[in-house]
């Protein structure tokens, strides 16, 4: 017994690339919108925001060399589907 193909199965992995790629766009933008209940709560002045910024992107930046490079040697297929099931 052999496995029916899935119908237009390019455009349902297109699909839920490009939905993982907004909830990714959502997540980054989360601290922006937080900014003023997070300095208001914390007594945070533009300087101590900006540092939690700084220091987010750079994370971010390390994160995304070495987990490139661990994708890299997973491959694309197995990676993607590592990360999906992680969430």
């Amino acid at each position: 017994m052999s496995a029916r193909p899935i119908p237009n199965l390019r455009w349902w992995i297109g699909a839920l690339l490009f939905l993982s790629t907004v909830i990714n766009y959502m997540d980054r933008q989360t601290l922006a919108l937080l900014a003023p209940f997070l300095k208001q709560e914390y007594h945070w002045t533009n300087t101590d925001y900006a540092n939690l910024l700084i220091v987010f992107r750079v994370g971010y930046s390390l994160g995304q060399a070495v987990f490139g490079r661990v994708l890299d040697r997973l491959g694309t297929r197995r990676g993607i589907s590592l990360t999906v099931l992680s969430y």
